[in-house]
């Protein structure tokens, strides 16, 4: 499954305490839930920095629970959000 980001989560480490600067991504449960379903990763693009990486969905659902970093964003979808170190992949760029 492909998803497409505009920017990325450039304060969550703000939010959550993590190192300064670490930057994350606000992911759909929704989209990561079906990934577990398919078995499969997900692909996401970042338009603002051209380029794209792999979440494995399994691993991003654990560090949401273990560190509680999930929010409502507008239009009540819940995000859970992930720091960048755990994007998979050299960042691509995009074509």
């Amino acid at each position: 499954m492909k998803i497409t980001i505009n920017t990325p989560y450039w304060s969550a480490w703000k939010r959550y305490g993590w190192k300064d600067n670490t930057w994350g991504l606000g992911l759909r449960k929704h989209d990561l839930t079906k990934c577990i379903e398919n078995n499969e990763m997900l692909r996401v693009e970042i338009k603002q920095l051209n380029k794209e990486y792999f979440v494995c969905p399994n691993k991003a659902v654990k560090f949401v629970k273990k560190h509680k970093t999930m929010f409502i964003a507008r239009g009540q979808t819940l995000l859970y959000v992930i720091p960048y170190y755990l994007l998979e992949g050299k960042g691509g760029e995009t074509k």
